[in-house]
């Protein structure tokens, strides 16, 4: 779905399937968090997907409904604001909805209340004066509820916390409602006072923060320990702050749960130096982790052959047990590594990491190529190239041998880039002809042949080996009907 536009989407999963569709009886489609959908922008998704909402919802079958589910930032408000008559628009504000105050009592009853056998934490009226303090408002009673049921502060009680609590009961004029909350709740766990406390606070934060998709204690752990690279490791250090976090993120009890901000609140909360102060997370920490851990991990990890086919005369489709063999042999950290080791260095200073890159490209390609044939995603290898290359240009790094490290790995990533346009979609229905079919027709003048070295037994191309990569490289399937027109973007990196 990532290789589409919003609009292309919005037409093939919505419009098109819409009005098409036949039956009588309502029917909803819900969009949940829009405000996570990107952020802020111009030409960014999120506006092109409100525009569309606004604009082109109201074309659907009259027994088509759309909710949709945000926080009233400034882009949704000014949009709304500027809705004309014939788009028929119900907004309902959830903290003034009918019911709302009832719905969150019974939450908060059901989550703290005291019961026969001394089981839960507060009588019926506290109860009762948290979910009024909430003033409708579903997080912040939920907030209060897992901070309260959490590791407790050597000295606190809940009695002592739920008092403290009381008094940071959100306003209606509050811009930022769960602000005075959230910092609470982290002075209460981390003594800003102790610098050991915060810095390893921050150094946890940082990283998962950073990461690209969420990610769990154990793989947190293993791409910290393959940061450090041999050197002192303090594998208690995620032990030490993930424990303490429940009331702000998810999966922080289980080491193979990926851990989640409870709400986008938390995150935007903590990326914000004036609102968060003592308790601000860097993000560039926790990408110069991930960026230097994973490409390690993928150094130590990756192998020929990773999951272990029998057999080179198949299709990955026919492969029994697929699946399971991918859960046994590429671990979820390996996975990410794979997935998204280039979002990371994107955000770091060249010199720390080029020479691991270099060391990667060396020794751990074509591994890396054989895990996301594995995986189906070998099309994100151009993306990657580009990101990478990129990121060589911006370099500040100077010097004779660091120049022809730049030129070499420039070099690969454009080789690779030719490579999977002509051998990508062979690869991808059958991984194991990246080294069958794939090796042997490298052009005798590509910076890839030397790649052929470590496998003695490749078929040898005799005759007819071509120097350079064809200039057709590769054909784009989009429709069986007639071609009429294309359009080249001025760079030449689109059609």
């Amino acid at each position: 779905l990532t290789c589409y536009s919003v609009r292309e989407l919005w037409d093939s999963l919505i419009a098109n399937p819409g009005n098409m569709v036949q039956a009588p009886q309502p029917i909803v489609i819900i969009l949940d968090a829009f405000d996570e959908c990107g952020a802020k922008g111009d030409s960014g998704p999120r506006e092109i997907l409100l525009s569309l909402l606004m604009n082109s919802a109201y074309k659907l079958p009259k027994n088509f409904r759309v909710l949709v589910t945000s926080r009233l930032e400034s882009n949704v408000q000014e949009y709304l604001d500027g809705c004309s008559s014939h788009q028929k628009l119900y907004i309902q504000y959830m903290s003034k909805l009918e019911g709302t105050e009832a719905d969150i009592h019974r939450y908060v009853v059901h989550r703290m209340m005291k019961r026969s056998g001394g089981l839960g934490f507060l009588d019926e009226d506290q109860c009762k004066t948290l979910a009024d303090n909430a003033t409708g408002y579903f997080q912040w009673a939920h907030t209060v509820c897992e901070a309260l049921r959490g590791h407790d502060k050597a000295g606190l009680t809940v009695k002592a916390r739920f008092k403290r609590f009381m008094s940071l009961a959100r306003d209606d004029r509050d811009l930022m409602p769960l602000d005075k909350l959230y910092k609470s709740i982290l002075e209460d766990t981390f003594d800003c006072r102790d610098p050991q406390a915060i810095l390893q606070y921050k150094l946890v934060m940082a990283q998962i923060l950073a990461a690209c998709e969420p990610l769990s204690i154990q793989s947190l752990k293993r791409i910290q320990s393959a940061r450090s690279d041999g050197e002192e490791y303090d594998e208690e250090g995620l032990n030490a702050v993930i424990p303490f976090l429940g009331s702000l993120f998810t999966g922080v009890n289980n080491v193979n749960t990926p851990i989640r901000p409870v709400h986008t609140s938390v995150r935007d909360f903590l990326l914000n130096e004036e609102r968060s102060t003592e308790h601000a997370v860097d993000l560039y920490q926790g990408h110069e982790t991930l960026a230097i851990g994973t490409l390690n991990l993928m150094i130590s990890d990756l192998h020929f052959n990773i999951c272990n086919f029998e057999s080179s005369y198949v299709f990955n489709s026919e492969v029994k047990n697929l699946s399971e063999k991918i859960s046994q042999n590429i671990a979820p950290e390996l996975s990410y590594a794979c997935l998204f080791w280039d979002s990371h260095i994107l955000h770091i200073h060249s010199n720390v990491s080029l020479p691991l890159v270099e060391k990667f490209i060396n020794k751990s390609l074509l591994f890396w190529v054989e895990v996301l044939a594995i995986l189906g995603r070998v099309n994100g290898i151009t993306n990657v190239a580009t990101n990478v290359s990129n990121w060589i240009k911006s370099s500040m790094v100077s010097g004779p041998h660091i120049g022809k490290l730049l030129m070499h790995v420039n070099d690969i990533l454009k080789e690779l880039v030719s490579f999977i346009r002509v051998f990508g979609k062979m690869i991808t229905e059958s991984t194991p002809h990246l080294y069958l079919s794939g090796l042997p027709f490298i052009p005798e003048g590509s910076s890839l042949q030397k790649f052929r070295i470590p496998f003695k037994k490749l078929a040898i191309v005799c005759q007819g080996l071509s120097s350079h990569w064809p200039y057709q490289q590769t054909v784009i399937y989009g429709h069986t009907e007639q071609v009429t027109s294309v359009a080249f973007s001025p760079d030449g990196k689109r059609i």
